[in-house]
């Protein structure tokens, strides 16, 4: 089982089993083409930890970033594949019932949307 989940892993990550093959072209890319430092620091948050081996904590202390931004900077350079991740929607804040909003709608004369 275990060799089989390993294989799995490999297939999908690659060899170092935390970040696609694309994802850490697209860090090698983005070094390259870096023009500021936090570009750089954003590439380099994915390539030491996937090439040199580093745990976010040492990759934090070298970049001088807290390690929080080193999660959000490989977050970054994984989600730049053009995928919409948002999946949010609704109405996660609203206090008023559907049923609630039409009638004062109609109290106000206001038209639905």
């Amino acid at each position: 089982m275990t060799v089989r989940y390993n294989l799995a892993i490999e297939v999908i990550y690659g060899k170092n089993g935390l970040f696609k093959d694309e994802e850490i072209a697209r860090a090698h890319q983005l070094r390259e083409q870096a023009k500021t430092t936090s570009e750089l620091r954003k590439a380099l948050s994915v390539l030491l930890i996937a090439e040199a081996g580093l745990d976010a904590g040492k990759t934090s202390e070298i970049l001088g970033i807290s390690e929080r931004t080193v999660f959000r900077n490989c977050g970054n350079i994984r989600n730049q594949d053009g995928v919409n991740r948002n999946t949010w929607g609704g109405r996660r804040h609203c206090r008023m019932t559907i049923e609630d909003k039409d009638s004062m709608r109609k109290k106000k004369g206001i038209k639905a949307l």
